[in-house]
């Protein structure tokens, strides 16, 4: 603290030194310093309080009901985790479809979407299926689109969150990765789904849409179909993805993809797929459907704990098939002010 020459305080210097940040490092974090949280009530909501806490490390007498999930400091793989975890400890006869677990922003919030997918769904673990999934609801800046590589899933962009603090965020899942679902028939229905999924969060524009591989070409689509319509675009882009996909010969690359999407769930690491892709599983011709056995019978009990088995990785494959066939026939045309 400051001090004058004769031992005193000075205001002056303390706010000098406080708007230098001279005393950021003793601040409370937001969540420490805000007010106390609405007590945990239920059993449900003590059980998913502790497993939260398991995930991120936070003592759980610091959660309360309406403590933020998202914010908690919870990663892709420890929400995977908690939903087998929660799905385990509740003994729920059924699956919780990732999106609704992403969309409860809070404890009690995640309760009540259990509780009415028991009443809605009954046992067989089908929800309706939408394409929009909400990972930041603040901000006042342009919100972002975020469109999915050619597995589907929207999972990668978790990461991305903490470092777009300023604008809504909202990410774009595939059609038949929950059971029930059908993967899409063509590109255009596809993109007739999306469009309308983005309106219903942002009826007009200007629109930010960003994509990984794939999700490029979504990306550029999506861009043009709002320009046609007369709304602004006012940023278009992709990462990983050439203008023309098919070059990169997708059909075979099965394996790959398969082995980078099981070691994004941290059951080895990338360069550990990339070595078994060239050495273990060099000579490998079979069909998918053997290749994911293969794969996965050295890590089930690990596979178990992030609720990934034969079937959910088939879905994966079957949009990624479908994927590929949009790669294979796509000629990018036009362009985009954005």
């Amino acid at each position: 603290m400051p001090k004058s020459t004769i031992g005193k305080l000075s205001r002056q210097k303390l706010k000098q030194f406080f708007e230098s940040g001279a005393f950021d490092q003793y601040k409370l974090s937001e969540e420490v310093a805000s007010t106390v949280h609405k007590l945990l009530w239920s059993e449900r909501q003590n059980i998913i309080a502790g497993i939260l806490a398991e995930q991120t490390g936070r003592p759980l007498e610091t959660l309360g009901a309406d403590s933020p999930i998202m914010s908690s400091g919870i990663d892709s793989l420890a929400y995977l985790r908690m939903k087998h975890l929660i799905q385990k400890r509740l003994n729920l006869p059924f699956q919780i479809p990732l999106p609704i677990l992403l969309r409860s922003d809070t404890i009690e919030d995640l309760e009540a979407s259990i509780a009415k997918l028991e009443t809605e769904q009954g046992t067989d673990g089908n929800s309706r299926y939408e394409p929009i999934v909400t990972l930041q609801k603040a901000g006042n800046k342009v919100p972002i689109i975020l469109c999915h590589p050619g597995g589907g899933e929207f999972l990668n962009w978790l990461n991305l969150v903490p470092y777009l603090p300023d604008r809504p965020i909202y990410a774009i899942r595939a059609r038949g990765l929950q059971s029930g679902e059908t993967r899409f028939k063509d590109f255009d229905e596809m993109l007739d789904c999306y469009e309308a999924g983005i309106r219903r969060v942002q009826p007009r524009g200007p629109y930010a849409i960003f994509g990984l591989c794939f999700g490029g070409l979504i990306s550029f689509e999506l861009a043009r179909r709002f320009e046609s319509k007369g709304d602004q675009v006012s940023f278009c882009g992709g990462i990983d993805n050439a203008p023309k996909l098919d070059l990169i010969n997708p059909s075979k690359s099965f394996k790959r993809f398969l082995l980078q999407l099981i070691a994004f769930h941290g059951l080895f690491s990338l360069d550990e797929a990339t070595r078994m892709e060239m050495e273990d599983y060099k000579d490998v011709d079979e069909a998918p459907e053997l290749f994911v056995e293969r794969v996965l019978a050295g890590f089930r009990d690990q596979a178990q704990k992030l609720d990934l088995d034969t079937e959910k990785i088939h879905q994966w494959m079957n949009v990624l098939l479908g994927a590929i066939e949009t790669v294979n026939s796509y000629v990018p045309r036009g362009r985009v002010d954005g």
